[in-house]
């Protein structure tokens, strides 16, 4: 007759090192959110403030974004609750360097040309939104 030999025991796989959890292999590690928001394109950071404007709605009865080839200097647009019409414009600037007056000139640009225009009235308020 023929011995079996006797089992032999599997040693469980040794702990991950801390910092490597089954997230962290799947995503990456994680990152600081000021520095996450330095990762967005141009249309994601638009996107960003629309969702942060569209947060105030105790101030704002309508937000809505234009941002694109063709939004006339108005990026994103929030409609002041009893307002009687006034609306603030959010510009969105997100660029690989901080922002320069020339970057702003050409925005307050559009504005005095559309307003002037008759495209649409003077804005409450004016924002340049930047990281």
């Amino acid at each position: 007759m023929k011995r079996i030999p006797p089992p032999i025991p599997i040693p469980a796989p040794p702990a991950p090192p801390p910092g490597l959890a089954a997230d962290v292999v799947a995503s990456g590690l994680p990152v600081h959110p000021e520095d996450r928001i330095k990762l967005f394109s141009p249309s994601q950071w638009e996107l960003f403030v629309q969702e942060w404007v569209d947060s105030l709605r105790g101030e704002y009865e309508f937000v809505e974004r234009c941002g694109g080839a063709g939004d006339m200097g108005r990026d994103v647009i929030a409609t002041v609750k009893g307002g009687k019409g006034a609306w603030d414009n959010y510009q969105c600037k997100h660029y690989e360097d901080s922002l320069k007056p020339s970057d702003i000139w050409i925005e307050l640009g559009k504005l005095a040309y559309y307003t002037k225009r008759g495209d649409y009235p003077y804005p409450r308020r004016y924002y340049f939104i930047a990281p």
